[in-house]
Protein backbone atom coordinates (compact mmCIF):
# COMPACT_ATOMS: atom_id res chain seq x y z
CA UNK A 1 0.00 0.00 0.00
CA UNK A 2 1.20 3.52 -0.83
CA UNK A 3 1.82 5.55 2.34
CA UNK A 4 0.14 8.92 2.88
CA UNK A 5 3.47 10.69 2.30
CA UNK A 6 3.95 8.93 -1.03
CA UNK A 7 0.41 9.94 -2.07
CA UNK A 8 1.15 13.68 -1.87
CA UNK A 9 4.47 13.64 -3.75
CA UNK A 10 7.95 14.58 -2.63
CA UNK A 11 7.84 18.38 -2.62
CA UNK A 12 5.09 20.60 -1.25
CA UNK A 13 4.53 24.27 -0.59
CA UNK A 14 4.64 25.35 3.04
CA UNK A 15 2.71 28.60 2.94
CA UNK A 16 2.24 31.21 0.22
CA UNK A 17 5.23 33.31 1.31
CA UNK A 18 7.70 30.44 1.81
CA UNK A 19 9.59 29.87 -1.45
CA UNK A 20 11.44 26.86 -0.04
CA UNK A 21 9.91 23.56 -1.07
CA UNK A 22 8.73 21.46 1.88
CA UNK A 23 10.01 17.87 2.03
CA UNK A 24 6.92 15.70 2.43
CA UNK A 25 8.97 13.13 4.37
CA UNK A 26 8.50 15.44 7.36
CA UNK A 27 4.85 14.33 7.35
CA UNK A 28 5.73 10.68 7.99
CA UNK A 29 3.63 9.18 10.76
CA UNK A 30 0.96 11.89 10.47
CA UNK A 31 -2.66 11.71 9.46
CA UNK A 32 -3.12 13.81 6.32
CA UNK A 33 -6.20 15.60 5.05
CA UNK A 34 -6.31 16.00 1.26
CA UNK A 35 -8.25 19.21 0.70
CA UNK A 36 -9.78 19.37 -2.80
CA UNK A 37 -10.90 22.95 -3.33
CA UNK A 38 -10.79 25.92 -5.74
CA UNK A 39 -11.00 29.70 -5.58
CA UNK A 40 -13.80 29.84 -8.18
CA UNK A 41 -16.04 27.60 -6.02
CA UNK A 42 -18.37 29.57 -3.72
CA UNK A 43 -18.98 26.71 -1.23
CA UNK A 44 -15.20 26.19 -1.06
CA UNK A 45 -14.56 29.82 -0.16
CA UNK A 46 -17.19 29.55 2.58
CA UNK A 47 -15.71 26.34 3.96
CA UNK A 48 -12.01 27.21 3.86
CA UNK A 49 -12.11 29.82 6.72
CA UNK A 50 -13.96 27.31 8.93
CA UNK A 51 -11.40 24.62 8.18
CA UNK A 52 -8.51 27.05 8.77
CA UNK A 53 -9.91 28.15 12.14
CA UNK A 54 -10.42 24.55 13.31
CA UNK A 55 -6.94 23.62 12.06
CA UNK A 56 -5.34 26.42 14.08
CA UNK A 57 -7.37 25.63 17.20
CA UNK A 58 -6.58 21.92 17.09
CA UNK A 59 -2.85 22.58 16.58
CA UNK A 60 -2.20 18.85 16.33
CA UNK A 61 1.32 17.40 16.03
CA UNK A 62 -0.04 14.28 14.33
CA UNK A 63 -2.25 15.86 11.66
CA UNK A 64 -1.74 18.13 8.66
CA UNK A 65 -3.58 19.18 5.51
CA UNK A 66 -2.43 19.26 1.88
CA UNK A 67 -4.31 21.49 -0.56
CA UNK A 68 -5.12 19.90 -3.94
CA UNK A 69 -6.13 22.79 -6.17
CA UNK A 70 -8.93 22.75 -8.73
CA UNK A 71 -8.10 26.24 -9.96
CA UNK A 72 -7.45 26.91 -13.65
CA UNK A 73 -4.51 29.33 -13.41
CA UNK A 74 -1.54 30.15 -11.20
CA UNK A 75 -2.86 33.57 -10.16
CA UNK A 76 -6.10 32.12 -8.77
CA UNK A 77 -4.15 29.42 -6.96
CA UNK A 78 -1.79 31.98 -5.41
CA UNK A 79 -4.60 34.25 -4.25
CA UNK A 80 -6.56 31.39 -2.70
CA UNK A 81 -3.58 29.71 -1.05
CA UNK A 82 -2.85 32.91 0.91
CA UNK A 83 -5.90 32.02 3.05
CA UNK A 84 -4.55 28.58 3.98
CA UNK A 85 -2.23 27.75 6.91
CA UNK A 86 -1.27 24.28 5.63
CA UNK A 87 0.72 22.56 2.88
CA UNK A 88 -0.12 22.45 -0.84
CA UNK A 89 0.75 20.53 -3.96
CA UNK A 90 2.37 23.12 -6.29
CA UNK A 91 -0.04 24.38 -8.95
CA UNK A 92 2.40 23.34 -11.67
CA UNK A 93 2.00 19.68 -10.68
CA UNK A 94 -1.36 19.33 -12.44
CA UNK A 95 -0.70 15.68 -13.26
CA UNK A 96 -0.56 14.70 -9.59
CA UNK A 97 -3.68 16.77 -8.80
CA UNK A 98 -5.60 15.02 -11.58
CA UNK A 99 -4.43 11.59 -10.41
CA UNK A 100 -5.60 12.30 -6.88
CA UNK A 101 -9.01 13.48 -8.13
CA UNK A 102 -9.36 10.21 -10.03
CA UNK A 103 -7.95 8.02 -7.24
CA UNK A 104 -10.40 9.34 -4.64
CA UNK A 105 -13.28 9.75 -7.12
CA UNK A 106 -13.89 13.41 -6.28
CA UNK A 107 -17.33 14.32 -7.59
CA UNK A 108 -17.69 17.76 -6.03
CA UNK A 109 -15.79 20.30 -3.98
CA UNK A 110 -14.99 21.16 -1.28
CA UNK A 111 -13.96 17.63 -0.37
CA UNK A 112 -11.69 16.58 2.50
CA UNK A 113 -10.28 13.04 2.45
CA UNK A 114 -8.50 11.96 5.66
CA UNK A 115 -5.67 9.47 5.19
CA UNK A 116 -4.00 7.32 7.80
CA UNK A 117 -0.17 7.31 7.84
CA UNK A 118 -0.21 4.03 5.89
CA UNK A 119 -2.22 5.68 3.09
CA UNK A 120 -5.56 4.02 3.78
CA UNK A 121 -8.66 6.21 4.08
CA UNK A 122 -9.83 7.05 7.59
CA UNK A 123 -12.86 8.97 6.32
CA UNK A 124 -13.97 10.23 2.91
CA UNK A 125 -16.37 12.70 4.55
CA UNK A 126 -13.88 14.91 6.31
CA UNK A 127 -15.65 18.10 5.23
CA UNK A 128 -18.94 16.82 6.64
CA UNK A 129 -17.33 15.75 9.91
CA UNK A 130 -15.58 19.09 10.32
CA UNK A 131 -18.78 21.04 9.70
CA UNK A 132 -20.37 19.01 12.46
CA UNK A 133 -17.59 18.95 15.08
CA UNK A 134 -15.05 21.65 14.16
CA UNK A 135 -11.65 21.23 15.82
CA UNK A 136 -12.90 18.18 17.72
CA UNK A 137 -13.08 16.34 14.39
CA UNK A 138 -9.39 17.10 13.76
CA UNK A 139 -8.48 15.93 17.26
CA UNK A 140 -10.32 12.67 16.59
CA UNK A 141 -8.53 12.17 13.26
CA UNK A 142 -5.20 12.84 14.98
CA UNK A 143 -5.88 9.70 17.04
CA UNK A 144 -7.00 7.63 14.05
CA UNK A 145 -10.68 7.93 14.93
CA UNK A 146 -13.80 9.12 13.13
CA UNK A 147 -16.41 11.20 14.94
CA UNK A 148 -18.98 8.51 14.13
CA UNK A 149 -19.73 5.11 15.64
CA UNK A 150 -21.78 2.17 14.36
CA UNK A 151 -23.39 -1.10 15.38
CA UNK A 152 -24.55 -4.25 13.64
CA UNK A 153 -28.16 -4.38 12.46
CA UNK A 154 -30.47 -6.78 14.24
CA UNK A 155 -32.84 -9.02 12.30
CA UNK A 156 -35.41 -6.94 10.41
CA UNK A 157 -33.57 -3.63 10.90
CA UNK A 158 -32.75 -1.40 7.93
CA UNK A 159 -29.32 0.19 7.55
CA UNK A 160 -29.41 3.78 6.25
CA UNK A 161 -26.07 3.96 4.47
CA UNK A 162 -24.21 7.30 4.65
CA UNK A 163 -26.80 8.79 7.03
CA UNK A 164 -25.85 9.76 10.58
CA UNK A 165 -27.84 10.66 13.69
CA UNK A 166 -27.46 14.35 14.53
CA UNK A 167 -27.68 13.54 18.25
CA UNK A 168 -25.51 10.51 18.98
CA UNK A 169 -23.38 10.40 15.76
CA UNK A 170 -24.38 6.85 14.83
CA UNK A 171 -23.34 6.31 11.19
CA UNK A 172 -24.98 4.68 9.45
CA UNK A 173 -28.29 4.90 11.30
CA UNK A 174 -29.55 1.38 11.98
CA UNK A 175 -33.25 0.74 12.53
CA UNK A 176 -35.93 3.42 12.37
CA UNK A 177 -34.89 6.79 10.95
CA UNK A 178 -36.63 10.08 11.67
CA UNK A 179 -36.28 13.38 9.84
CA UNK A 180 -37.56 16.95 9.99
CA UNK A 181 -39.27 18.61 7.02
CA UNK A 182 -38.27 22.07 8.23
CA UNK A 183 -34.66 21.14 9.02
CA UNK A 184 -33.83 19.35 5.79
CA UNK A 185 -30.45 18.05 7.01
CA UNK A 186 -31.64 16.72 10.38
CA UNK A 187 -31.78 12.97 11.09
CA UNK A 188 -32.35 11.01 14.27
CA UNK A 189 -32.25 7.37 15.30
CA UNK A 190 -35.10 5.79 17.27
CA UNK A 191 -33.44 6.06 20.68
CA UNK A 192 -32.48 9.72 20.26
CA UNK A 193 -35.94 10.57 18.99
CA UNK A 194 -37.36 9.17 22.21
CA UNK A 195 -34.75 10.72 24.51
CA UNK A 196 -34.22 14.15 22.93
CA UNK A 197 -36.57 16.98 22.10
CA UNK A 198 -36.62 18.76 18.72
CA UNK A 199 -38.24 22.08 17.92
CA UNK A 200 -40.30 20.66 15.02
CA UNK A 201 -42.36 17.55 14.44
CA UNK A 202 -40.30 14.54 13.36
CA UNK A 203 -41.39 12.08 10.70
CA UNK A 204 -40.61 8.41 10.35
CA UNK A 205 -39.05 7.57 6.98
CA UNK A 206 -40.28 4.75 4.78
CA UNK A 207 -37.89 1.85 4.29
CA UNK A 208 -36.75 1.74 0.62
CA UNK A 209 -38.07 -1.17 -1.49
CA UNK A 210 -40.70 -1.98 1.13
CA UNK A 211 -44.22 -1.89 -0.31
CA UNK A 212 -46.71 0.60 1.13
CA UNK A 213 -50.29 1.45 0.21
CA UNK A 214 -51.18 4.79 -1.36
CA UNK A 215 -52.74 5.83 1.92
CA UNK A 216 -49.59 4.95 3.88
CA UNK A 217 -47.35 6.81 1.43
CA UNK A 218 -49.28 10.05 1.85
CA UNK A 219 -50.22 9.68 5.52
CA UNK A 220 -53.90 8.75 5.23
CA UNK A 221 -56.79 8.84 2.76
CA UNK A 222 -58.00 12.13 4.27
CA UNK A 223 -54.84 14.00 3.25
CA UNK A 224 -55.85 17.05 1.24
CA UNK A 225 -54.44 17.95 -2.17
CA UNK A 226 -54.89 21.06 -4.29
CA UNK A 227 -56.58 21.02 -7.67
CA UNK A 228 -56.55 23.59 -10.46
CA UNK A 229 -59.65 25.33 -9.14
CA UNK A 230 -57.89 26.14 -5.86
CA UNK A 231 -60.11 23.59 -4.18
CA UNK A 232 -59.02 21.00 -1.65
CA UNK A 233 -59.68 17.39 -2.61
CA UNK A 234 -59.09 14.20 -0.66
CA UNK A 235 -56.38 11.75 -1.66
CA UNK A 236 -59.08 9.07 -1.58
CA UNK A 237 -60.64 10.61 -4.72
CA UNK A 238 -57.62 9.37 -6.71
CA UNK A 239 -57.56 5.85 -5.29
CA UNK A 240 -58.52 4.12 -8.56
CA UNK A 241 -55.98 5.94 -10.73
CA UNK A 242 -52.41 5.39 -11.74
CA UNK A 243 -50.44 8.35 -10.43
CA UNK A 244 -47.39 10.25 -11.52
CA UNK A 245 -45.52 11.82 -8.59
CA UNK A 246 -43.87 14.88 -10.10
CA UNK A 247 -40.84 16.15 -8.16
CA UNK A 248 -40.04 19.59 -9.54
CA UNK A 249 -39.31 23.24 -8.66
CA UNK A 250 -39.69 26.68 -10.19
CA UNK A 251 -36.01 27.55 -9.61
CA UNK A 252 -34.87 24.55 -11.71
CA UNK A 253 -34.42 25.38 -15.46
CA UNK A 254 -34.71 21.74 -16.64
CA UNK A 255 -37.98 21.52 -14.67
CA UNK A 256 -39.40 24.62 -16.32
CA UNK A 257 -38.42 23.15 -19.70
CA UNK A 258 -40.04 19.78 -19.04
CA UNK A 259 -43.24 20.95 -17.32
CA UNK A 260 -44.95 22.38 -20.47
CA UNK A 261 -44.21 19.16 -22.36
CA UNK A 262 -45.64 17.05 -19.55
CA UNK A 263 -48.69 19.33 -19.27
CA UNK A 264 -49.53 18.90 -22.97
CA UNK A 265 -49.33 15.10 -22.75
CA UNK A 266 -51.33 15.11 -19.51
CA UNK A 267 -54.13 17.07 -21.22
CA UNK A 268 -54.15 14.46 -23.98
CA UNK A 269 -54.54 11.71 -21.37
CA UNK A 270 -57.48 13.56 -19.81
CA UNK A 271 -59.12 13.93 -23.23
CA UNK A 272 -58.62 10.19 -23.78
CA UNK A 273 -60.25 9.52 -20.38
CA UNK A 274 -57.30 7.49 -19.14
CA UNK A 275 -57.31 6.55 -15.42
CA UNK A 276 -54.22 8.63 -14.72
CA UNK A 277 -53.34 11.74 -12.75
CA UNK A 278 -50.29 13.64 -11.53
CA UNK A 279 -49.43 15.02 -8.10
CA UNK A 280 -46.89 17.85 -7.90
CA UNK A 281 -44.38 17.57 -5.03
CA UNK A 282 -42.58 20.89 -4.81
CA UNK A 283 -38.92 21.50 -4.04
CA UNK A 284 -39.47 25.26 -4.06
CA UNK A 285 -38.21 27.30 -1.15
CA UNK A 286 -41.17 29.61 -0.54
CA UNK A 287 -44.94 29.80 -1.02
CA UNK A 288 -44.73 32.51 -3.68
CA UNK A 289 -42.49 30.42 -5.95
CA UNK A 290 -44.77 27.41 -5.44
CA UNK A 291 -47.86 29.45 -6.36
CA UNK A 292 -46.29 30.95 -9.49
CA UNK A 293 -45.06 27.57 -10.73
CA UNK A 294 -48.26 25.68 -9.96
CA UNK A 295 -50.21 28.07 -12.19
CA UNK A 296 -48.54 26.32 -15.15
CA UNK A 297 -49.74 22.87 -14.09
CA UNK A 298 -53.10 21.26 -14.92
CA UNK A 299 -52.90 18.52 -12.29
CA UNK A 300 -53.01 18.10 -8.50
CA UNK A 301 -50.45 19.19 -5.89
CA UNK A 302 -49.44 18.57 -2.32
CA UNK A 303 -49.87 21.96 -0.55
CA UNK A 304 -46.58 23.78 -0.04
CA UNK A 305 -46.94 23.77 3.73
CA UNK A 306 -47.08 19.97 3.80
CA UNK A 307 -43.42 19.54 2.82
CA UNK A 308 -43.13 16.52 5.08
CA UNK A 309 -44.85 14.37 2.44
CA UNK A 310 -42.50 15.52 -0.31
CA UNK A 311 -39.36 14.98 1.76
CA UNK A 312 -40.35 11.52 2.92
CA UNK A 313 -41.26 10.39 -0.60
CA UNK A 314 -38.05 11.86 -2.02
CA UNK A 315 -36.05 9.66 0.34
CA UNK A 316 -38.22 6.61 -0.31
CA UNK A 317 -37.88 6.79 -4.09
CA UNK A 318 -34.22 7.83 -3.99
CA UNK A 319 -34.76 11.07 -5.91
CA UNK A 320 -31.32 12.37 -6.88
CA UNK A 321 -32.29 15.20 -9.20
CA UNK A 322 -35.27 17.04 -10.60
CA UNK A 323 -37.44 16.99 -12.58
CA UNK A 324 -38.33 13.42 -11.71
CA UNK A 325 -41.56 11.53 -12.41
CA UNK A 326 -42.36 8.38 -10.42
CA UNK A 327 -45.31 6.27 -11.59
CA UNK A 328 -47.26 4.26 -9.01
CA UNK A 329 -50.17 1.86 -9.32
CA UNK A 330 -53.51 2.43 -7.51
CA UNK A 331 -52.24 0.00 -4.87
CA UNK A 332 -49.27 2.29 -4.15
CA UNK A 333 -46.81 -0.14 -5.73
CA UNK A 334 -44.06 1.48 -7.80
CA UNK A 335 -44.38 0.90 -11.54
CA UNK A 336 -41.35 2.92 -12.65
CA UNK A 337 -39.10 5.64 -11.29
CA UNK A 338 -38.19 6.73 -14.82
CA UNK A 339 -41.41 8.35 -15.91
CA UNK A 340 -39.61 11.40 -17.26
CA UNK A 341 -37.54 9.29 -19.62
CA UNK A 342 -40.63 7.41 -20.80
CA UNK A 343 -42.54 10.63 -21.48
CA UNK A 344 -39.57 12.07 -23.38
CA UNK A 345 -39.37 9.08 -25.69
CA UNK A 346 -42.96 7.86 -25.97
CA UNK A 347 -45.26 10.81 -25.17
CA UNK A 348 -48.90 9.70 -24.65
CA UNK A 349 -48.01 6.06 -25.40
CA UNK A 350 -46.14 5.98 -22.09
CA UNK A 351 -49.31 6.79 -20.12
CA UNK A 352 -51.31 4.31 -22.21
CA UNK A 353 -48.88 1.58 -21.14
CA UNK A 354 -48.82 2.65 -17.48
CA UNK A 355 -52.61 2.52 -17.06
CA UNK A 356 -52.47 -1.12 -18.18
CA UNK A 357 -50.01 -1.77 -15.38
CA UNK A 358 -47.18 -2.17 -17.91
CA UNK A 359 -43.73 -0.69 -18.07
CA UNK A 360 -42.79 1.10 -21.26
CA UNK A 361 -40.63 -0.89 -23.61
CA UNK A 362 -37.93 1.52 -24.69
CA UNK A 363 -35.63 0.82 -27.58
CA UNK A 364 -31.94 1.26 -26.70
CA UNK A 365 -30.74 4.77 -27.49
CA UNK A 366 -27.93 5.07 -30.01
CA UNK A 367 -24.95 7.27 -29.03
CA UNK A 368 -25.73 9.63 -31.91
CA UNK A 369 -29.25 10.17 -30.51
CA UNK A 370 -28.45 10.49 -26.81
CA UNK A 371 -29.54 13.74 -25.13
CA UNK A 372 -26.97 15.20 -22.69
CA UNK A 373 -29.31 17.05 -20.37
CA UNK A 374 -28.06 20.36 -18.97
CA UNK A 375 -24.83 20.17 -21.03
CA UNK A 376 -24.09 23.10 -23.37
CA UNK A 377 -21.76 22.97 -26.37
CA UNK A 378 -19.07 25.58 -25.74
CA UNK A 379 -18.63 25.96 -29.48
CA UNK A 380 -22.11 26.66 -30.89
CA UNK A 381 -23.82 27.17 -27.47
CA UNK A 382 -26.46 24.53 -28.26
CA UNK A 383 -28.20 23.12 -25.16
CA UNK A 384 -28.59 20.26 -24.63
CA UNK A 385 -25.95 18.49 -26.69
CA UNK A 386 -27.57 15.73 -28.73
CA UNK A 387 -25.39 12.87 -29.96
CA UNK A 388 -21.66 12.46 -29.43
CA UNK A 389 -20.13 14.64 -26.71
CA UNK A 390 -16.46 15.59 -26.51
CA UNK A 391 -14.67 17.03 -23.48
CA UNK A 392 -11.48 19.07 -23.12
CA UNK A 393 -9.64 18.29 -19.90
CA UNK A 394 -7.15 21.12 -20.44
CA UNK A 395 -9.82 23.82 -20.69
CA UNK A 396 -11.87 22.32 -17.86
CA UNK A 397 -15.69 22.17 -17.96
CA UNK A 398 -15.48 22.49 -21.75
CA UNK A 399 -17.76 20.42 -23.98
CA UNK A 400 -18.26 20.23 -27.73
CA UNK A 401 -20.87 18.58 -29.91
CA UNK A 402 -19.78 16.39 -32.83
CA UNK A 403 -20.16 19.21 -35.37
CA UNK A 404 -17.98 21.63 -33.39
CA UNK A 405 -15.43 18.89 -32.71
CA UNK A 406 -14.95 18.52 -36.46
CA UNK A 407 -14.06 22.22 -36.70
CA UNK A 408 -10.99 21.53 -34.56
CA UNK A 409 -9.78 22.48 -31.08
CA UNK A 410 -6.34 23.47 -29.74
CA UNK A 411 -6.21 20.64 -27.18
CA UNK A 412 -6.87 16.92 -27.22
CA UNK A 413 -10.57 16.04 -26.91
CA UNK A 414 -12.00 12.99 -25.15
CA UNK A 415 -15.19 11.25 -26.29
CA UNK A 416 -17.51 10.89 -23.30
CA UNK A 417 -19.18 7.48 -23.15
CA UNK A 418 -22.97 7.48 -23.10
CA UNK A 419 -24.21 6.53 -19.61
CA UNK A 420 -25.52 3.01 -19.26
CA UNK A 421 -29.17 2.75 -18.33
CA UNK A 422 -30.17 0.57 -15.41
CA UNK A 423 -33.40 -1.36 -15.45
CA UNK A 424 -36.24 0.01 -13.30
CA UNK A 425 -36.77 -1.51 -9.91
CA UNK A 426 -40.22 -2.32 -8.53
Amino acid sequence: MTSAVEVVGTELLNGSTDTTKFDSNQLKGKYIGLYFSAHWCGPCRNFTPKLAEAYKQANSDTFDIVFVSGDTDQASFDEYYKEMPWKAIPFADRTLAEKLNEKYEIQGIPSLIILKPDGSVLTADGDGELRKKGKDAILKWSKGQSIYWSREANAGEHTWNNVYCDNCDMKPIVGVRYGCAQCSDYDSCQQCKENNSHEHELMKYFIPKTKYSLSELFGGNDVELLDKNDQKIKLDSLKDKYLGLYFSAHWCPPCRHFTPQLAEIYKQSVAANLPFDIIFLSSDEDQESFNEYYKEMPWKAVPFENRMIKQRLSIYYGIQGIPSLVIIKPSGETLTIKGRRDIDRNKLKAIEAWVKGEKVKNEPVKPEDFVWRNVTCDGCRTEPIVGLRYYCKTCGNYDLCAACKEKGHEHELKLIDMPKEDDDED
